[in-house]
């Protein structure tokens, strides 16, 4: 590469540094021994951990998960955590919270069919939901 290709290069290269900036965040410091939730590449979940110690490229944490494996994560995969939360907390609802009433869905027996019922008239058939449906008239002349 000549430099004046080379000078061009890293100017194209700065613009879009700074387009890509303007979107991003920086993330707080996690501290040793502070509790954290810790992103299950397999299953996508949040599992609880404990970050035991700052690896030496900064952007990375050592963290030890609730059985007992140790795992190197970067810092976008790990949640600050304020104490030892339970499974259901994350989303504002405790195992023991019965504040809130039992509304679940009971579902029937058997499919819902959609099938067009015949009224009167030939033409006019009406679903179970009660929407009409008109045969196409191009077939009128159809026996």
């Amino acid at each position: 590469m000549t430099p004046l290709n080379v000078k061009a290069l890293t100017k194209r290269q700065q613009i879009q540094k700074q387009f890509h900036d303007r979107s991003t965040r920086s993330l707080s410091k996690l501290n040793p021994g502070g509790n954290v939730r810790m992103q299950n590449m397999k299953n996508k979940t949040w599992e609880p951990a404990q970050v035991i110690s700052i690896d030496k490229d900064l952007r990375s944490y050592n963290v030890k998960s609730e059985s007992g494996k140790i795992f190197k994560r970067n810092r976008k995969y790990l949640i600050k955590s304020h104490g030892e939360l339970n499974e259901r907390s994350d989303y504002g609802i405790s195992d023991n919270d019965n504040s809130m009433p039992d509304n679940s869905i009971r579902l029937t027996n058997g499919p819902v069919q959609n099938k067009c019922i015949t009224m009167n008239d030939t033409n006019v058939t009406t679903t179970r939901s009660g929407r009409i449906c008109h045969k196409p008239r191009y077939l009128n002349d159809y026996v």
